[in-house]
């Protein structure tokens, strides 16, 4: 035992060096990052003087533009970023640069890496290696700059919760007692999620509700008596349920009751729902817009691998799904038990369709060209891997070595496209940002050096905000 630990230790530092590496790497490309018109009003607003830390993250108002969302946590994770970025600053080493996101990436690349190594053997040390690496260089990964901690903190809540279910799946031998650590942690970060952004409490959400049906598709007996599942195995099951039920109910009323009193005790006033509530015929219009919602979740499924632009990658992403799904019923007809694989690859392809038909008829801009590739995605692209995981673990020994090796040339061909890419191919985005971009540079310069003119470099008057700002502010 004490081996294998050494063993996964070291393959661990490996992993944890490349994904470091990969973010420097990035870092260093980006030339200090590039300040977002929306990053630099941020950077003004958590910095403010005469303001508590509680006021700050308890004023969507400027936090959140108005658009009253109920995730503190992040907040608070983007506050811790901004003093970092505030103190670099005053030492004349100006960035925008995300320690928090970055750190985030990273912990959450090793969550994978070792939930991989250690509960999914029939990945082995290269599968879990290639797939983590697949992770760590996927388009949603390449921002560094400062602006939303949301995304990646519960990308990390939604790789925790992935690999501590698997975990208890794969220990259901053992007794309560024996998993307590691992109830700990999951009920932890199902309790957590919901408060750094909307699609936490989606997924924990979704997460309930698949327990539910798991539960009801079992009462229906004989048709699906086949997965021979035992009663101490239902308990648990069952409980999964409750705790992530009692996630949602407690941050439903932290939404709608204690988070609007905390804002009025701070800051004296009671934020708006317009943004949330969207009216009964526009919810339901919401959740099927297929057309928004289905053509953002392919195109971003098939940039992921080789970063085509447009249509490509849509068909790609289309076609890669329509063959795992087919995988899965292939298997399914040879296997009983698999069925509930084919239903659980399926029922969260269609959550996180879902989630992105809400995403795209709330905030249209999420469809963009020069938008649709970020971190909007991440949090789905994670539960996409592990469930990808997944698959290839419940179907290996009934995989031909030929198919598993073809899996295995797409991901290194994957990750090669996307090394290449951002190492040696420039973006050829045409999009109003690019002016933003283009002025950066002048921008940090102008924060490093005091007597330099901003106004002669024609830059964005956000930028000529933050120059002003941070030259009359104390450090």
């Amino acid at each position: 035992m004490n081996k294998k630990f050494s063993e996964y230790l070291l393959e661990g530092l490996i992993v944890f060096s490349a994904a470091v590496g990969i973010t420097v790497l990035r870092f260093i490309l980006s030339n200090g990052c590039v300040c977002h018109p929306e990053s630099s009003a941020f950077l003004q607003v958590y910095t403010a003087s005469g303001k508590s830390l509680l006021q700050m993250i308890f004023d969507p108002v400027y936090t959140d533009w108005g658009c009253y969302q109920a995730r503190a946590l992040s907040y608070r994770l983007e506050w811790c970023d901004v003093q970092f970025i505030k103190y670099c600053i005053f030492s004349g080493r100006a960035h925008f640069f995300s320690i928090v996101n970055a750190s985030l990436n990273i912990v959450t690349a090793m969550v994978l890496y070792f939930g991989f190594r250690c509960w999914m053997p029939m990945l082995g040390r290269f599968g879990s290696v290639l797939l983590t690496l697949f992770f760590i260089v996927a388009p949603v990964n390449d921002s560094v700059n400062f602006f939303r901690s949301s995304k990646p903190a519960v990308s990390l809540c939604v790789a925790v919760i992935g690999m501590a279910v698997w975990s208890l799946i794969q220990r259901r031998k053992q007794t309560l007692a024996e998993q307590k650590g691992m109830w700990i942690v999951l009920s932890v970060f199902l309790l957590i999620s919901p408060y750094f952004d909307r699609q936490g409490l989606f997924f924990v959400s979704s997460f309930c509700m698949a327990c539910g049906a798991f539960l009801l598709l079992l009462s229906l007996k004989p048709p699906f008596d086949f997965w021979n599942v035992s009663e101490s195995d239902r308990y648990r099951i069952f409980w999964l349920m409750i705790i992530s039920a009692v996630s949602v109910a407690i941050a439903t009323l932290y939404n709608l009751v204690i988070c609007p009193e905390l804002i009025y005790h701070f800051n004296g006033y009671y934020p708006s729902f317009l943004y949330q509530n969207m009216g009964s015929e526009a919810s339901v219009s919401a959740v099927f817009n297929w057309e928004g919602g289905l053509h953002f979740v392919l195109n971003n499924i098939g940039f992921s691998f080789f970063r085509l632009p447009g249509w490509k990658s849509t068909v790609i992403g289309a076609v890669f799904v329509l063959l795992w799904l087919l995988f899965c019923y292939i298997i399914a007809r040879k296997n009983v038990v698999a069925w509930l694989l084919f239903l659980t690859v399926a029922g969260t392809c269609t959550s996180i369709v879902v989630l992105a038909n809400i995403m795209a008829t709330r905030h249209p801009a999420i469809l963009r060209p020069d938008v649709i590739i970020s971190g909007y995605f991440q949090p789905s692209f994670v539960a996409l891997i592990i469930i990808f995981a997944i698959t290839f673990e419940m179907s290996g020994k009934m995989v031909a070595e030929y198919l598993k090796r073809l899996i295995y040339t797409l991901l290194i061909v994957s990750v090669a496209t996307h090394l290449i890419t951002f190492l040696f191919v420039k973006s050829k985005n045409d999009s109003d940002f690019n002016f933003y971009i283009a002025n950066s540079p002048e921008l940090i310069r102008c924060l490093n050096d005091k007597d330099r003119d901003p106004e002669k470099a024609m830059m964005p008057y956000s930028y000529l905000q933050l120059i002003r700002y941070f030259r009359t502010i104390k450090q």
